[in-house]
């Protein structure tokens, strides 16, 4: 009686944490893709997405032969960048089931193809969208290989897409009993380099080569005898660069692998056997339900980690923008300071050209004969052409002085008030009939004399006029010439004033669309991170609900009237491993 006790409590030592890990699981996945937690062992595989990963998920689950290439053709729709789930079916039939629960049944490939099609063209213009994995459930005819079967059969392969988003992460992931990561090894060149970026952040995970017999070193290796066995294989490439802390399985499983080498097949039937006892492997509920809360805290950390960066690439790029706007409006400021300055050059300019000396008119009243006769005389002749002739000096040295005012208001440190010459070369007045009388007695010699005087001062007039015209043209041309420089460097200032405001405001609008991105980012981050808190939460909380229930049980039978000795001995034996169990897996939070 004792033994079957100890059978009974050794058997449902382990059950309060499936329990505690079914409903974890439940909890975990939205309401709408619960259907996939029927699967026991699922396997997450990362990489590129091509043919030959496709055709490994197809190999790994069991198919073979050329319709498996077929199929493998058909399934190689990741361009949309979502995911799948790999599954057998029940029947002979394919069955798409999508997220929103619709099912779409297929009997042949051919029909598969066809919806699969029908999938790309309604994601390809946004008529549907997909954040959770389309579980595919394979026909049960392309379940060709026999070795294994029943572990294939328990078998659920998430294929995860080229990029994907760290909420699909961090609801699979810590669901997968094991990570693939599959690299093209004619493509790798010796090192993992494809591989780096699709390696998990947490869980194991095993390094898988496909076409690892179509390398020319490999193909030469075998032909000269270096490989002639799976190990000298797969040390091959350890031996050639390939760095990895993880199991590395050179895999291939070509139709020409027998053209390398006649034990090819065997020995790839062989890698693949091991693979799959690899990750088939039985574990116990209790490193199960270790490896998930794993990795749950280790998206928490890497959530963590990124939420820091992002918080502060946020906070740099919003810096950046107030230094860009201060920036902006700088050169807003400097480029409206530089056009008034290249509006007030052109209106020196304008003002400069329109400068001129006015020209002196003299009064010539008497050489026109209409003095009376005692008026008559060489003195006023001459006092009147003396007279004339000062005005005219004076007149002239004003107007220099009033133009010497205005182009050095324009020119400034350019001109001297002192600039102009005022000592013009005027001609002298020689009268003809002057040598005898004051008075004259002939009309005519008046007249003769009064046109001399006026000749003379029209003359020196000209004189004059031209003496200041031509200082003052030279005076402008200079000034225009200076002018025209200055405005010439001030229209460069300003184009580069305000090609510089252009790309400042082009940089702040590119700060604002890169703010609203790190927001949208930091957003993302910051659900996928309260999820992963969440779900630990919820986890612990399950764990202590359902070991509760078990401890209860166990107290239960131990305060039973007609418990012996020995079975409240067992009891409180197994009461003790149950709260070791819960203490390593909640590492002693709650106890």
């Amino acid at each position: 009686m004792i033994a079957d006790l100890l059978t009974r409590l050794e058997t449902e030592k382990d059950r309060w944490i499936e329990f505690a890990l079914n409903q974890y699981v439940m909890s975990l996945l939205p309401s709408d893709c619960k259907t996939n937690t029927v699967d026991q062992n699922l396997i997450g595989v990362f990489g590129p997405d091509r043919f030959d990963k496709t055709s490994f998920i197809l190999r790994l689950l069991g198919t073979d032969g050329r319709e498996c290439d077929r199929l493998a053709q058909v399934l190689t729709v990741n361009e949309f960048n979502f995911s799948f789930i790999y599954k057998w079916s029940a029947d002979d039939c394919f069955h798409l089931v999508y997220p929103d629960q619709t099912r779409a049944a297929c009997k042949n490939v051919k029909e598969l193809e066809t919806e699969l099609q029908a999938l790309r063209k309604q994601i390809e213009f946004w008529l549907v969208t997909y954040d959770q994995p389309i579980i595919v459930e394979l026909s049960r005819k392309y379940l060709s290989s026999r070795l294994l079967t029943d572990k294939r059969e328990k078998l659920s392969i998430i294929d995860f897409p080229c990029e994907p988003e760290a909420r699909l992460l961090s609801e699979y992931l810590p669901l997968c009993s094991v990570c693939l990561v599959t690299e093209s090894a004619p493509e790798m060149g010796g090192q993992l380099l494809q591989a780096r970026r699709w390696l998990p952040d947490t869980g194991d995970y095993y390094i898988v080569l496909t076409q690892s017999l179509q390398t020319d070193p490999v193909q030469k290796a075998v032909g000269s005898g270096e490989i002639t066995s799976l190990e000298e294989l797969r040390e091959f490439y350890l031996r050639n660069g390939v760095e990895s802390v993880h199991p590395i399985f050179p895999l291939d499983f070509g139709r020409n692998v027998v053209t390398v080498s006649p034990n090819a097949p065997v020995w790839m039937d062989a890698l693949f056997l091991e693979l799959l006892e690899e990750v088939t492997g039985t574990k116990s509920p209790e490193t199960r339900m270790l490896e998930v809360k794993s990795r749950m805290r280790g998206f928490v950390r890497a959530k963590d980690l990124q939420l820091e960066t992002l918080e502060k690439k946020l906070q740099e790029l919003q810096e950046n923008l107030i230094a860009c706007e201060q920036s902006c409006r700088q050169s807003e400021d400097d480029a409206a300071q530089l056009f008034g300055q290249v509006e007030l050059c052109e209106a020196e300019l304008t003002s400069l050209k329109e400068i001129e000396i006015e020209k002196f008119e003299a009064s010539t009243n008497e050489a026109k004969g209409l003095a009376p006769f005692k008026e008559r005389k060489i003195s006023k002749l001459k006092e009147s052409f003396k007279q004339q002739e000062t005005s005219m000096l004076d007149f002239y040295e004003e107007q220099a002085a009033r133009v010497s005012i205005l182009l050095k208001e324009i020119l400034q440190d350019g001109f001297s008030l002192r600039a102009f010459d005022t000592n013009p070369p005027i001609g002298r007045l020689a009268l003809k009939h002057g040598k005898g009388l004051d008075q004259y007695l002939n009309q005519g010699n008046f007249e003769e004399d009064a046109s001399i005087v006026r000749e003379t001062l029209e003359r020196n007039n000209e004189t004059i006029f031209g003496y200041y015209t031509r200082q003052l043209h030279d005076y402008k041309e200079k000034g225009e010439k200076r002018l025209q420089e200055q405005l010439k460097v001030k229209e460069e200032k300003y184009e580069e004033a305000a090609k510089r405001g252009r790309e400042t405001q082009e940089q702040q609008e590119q700060y604002k669309h890169k703010i609203l991105e790190a927001e949208e980012q930091l957003t993302e981050a910051r659900s996928v991170y309260h999820h992963c808190l969440e779900s630990i939460h919820n986890l612990d909380d399950l764990l202590k609900e359902e070991f509760a229930k078990a401890a209860a049980s166990l107290q239960e039978k131990m305060l039973a009237g007609n418990a012996s000795d020995i079975e409240r001995w067992a009891c409180h034996n197994y009461s003790q491993r149950m709260l070791k169990q819960a203490e390593r897996m909640m590492k002693n939070d709650y106890f």
